[in-house]
């Protein structure tokens, strides 16, 4: 996608029920979004949303992952320093 389809799909996706945060950013996908959802059908909802602005735009795939943990910077730089010991 260029640059302003990008930010076109980004705001529509942008107003979906449970879409927290939206980013364009650079790489191998063109939008990055956190969704916050209760149960996996809220989630399933969400991406079925998401490939109706795709059918629109163009765009090839949805894909998703889900984080695990968190790690805040200075746990991180903690957890390296004890590593290397």
């Amino acid at each position: 996608m260029n640059g302003n389809s990008s930010a076109q799909v980004a705001q529509k996706i942008s107003i979906i029920k449970g879409v927290a945060f939206i980013s364009l950013v650079t790489g191998n996908i063109d939008i990055l979004c956190t969704c916050i959802f209760k149960e996996t059908v809220d989630l399933f909802t969400i991406i079925e949303s998401i490939k109706t602005i795709i059918e629109i735009k163009r765009v090839d795939k949805v894909m998703w992952s889900e984080e695990v943990r968190s790690i805040s910077i200075k746990e991180m730089s903690t957890w390296v320093v004890s590593k290397k010991k």
